[in-house]
């Protein structure tokens, strides 16, 4: 049988018990603010990722239109040239082989078009995709801090009560 301290010492029992109580209360609530802190920076980290990776696919899709352009011009020069070079040795371009070479030629140009904006549309499409899972995943760091912070909050109280309870039995 525990032996009675009197009435001072059962005031600073009492005091203890409910300063341990509260300490634990609090270690809950802080751990899962700070969770939930820790969940919001995930979330606005998941929201700039996701708009850093739209503004780079952007840049992306113009760099290609940029280059697409550029490389039907540099073609646009190229049959200039070739034209210029049949028409200075006296050769017919409106048919025969002339009309073959820069056919094909102008066919090869504009494959190349074509080719560097398919290229620009999935490197764009690559960047966004990457973007998209970064944010996803921060957005699961998220929830797993949410969870967490739910979980330290419900062990802050449960060691509380356990104080609260141990305490009072010990009086």
């Amino acid at each position: 049988m525990p032996e009675n301290k009197g009435g001072f010492g059962d005031v600073m029992s009492l005091l203890g018990i409910g300063l341990q109580a509260y300490g634990a209360f609090q270690d809950g609530q802080s751990e899962n603010e700070l969770s939930q802190y820790n969940a919001s920076l995930n979330r606005e980290g998941a929201q700039v990722s996701l708009d850093e990776a739209q503004y780079n696919s952007y840049l992306e899709r113009e760099s290609a239109a940029i280059a697409e352009f550029q490389t039907r011009r540099a073609g646009a020069r190229l049959l200039g040239r070739q034209k210029v070079s049949y028409a200075k040795s006296g050769v017919v371009i409106t048919s025969g082989s002339p009309l073959e070479v820069m056919s094909s030629t102008a066919a090869a140009i504009e494959t190349d078009a074509l080719t560097t904006r398919l290229s620009g549309r999935l490197r764009s499409r690559s960047i966004l995709y990457s973007g998209r899972v970064k944010a996803m995943s921060l957005l699961a760091g998220a929830n797993v801090d949410e969870y967490k912070g739910s979980v330290m909050k419900n062990r802050g109280n449960m060691n509380a009560f356990t104080s609260l309870i141990n305490g009072f039995g010990r009086l």
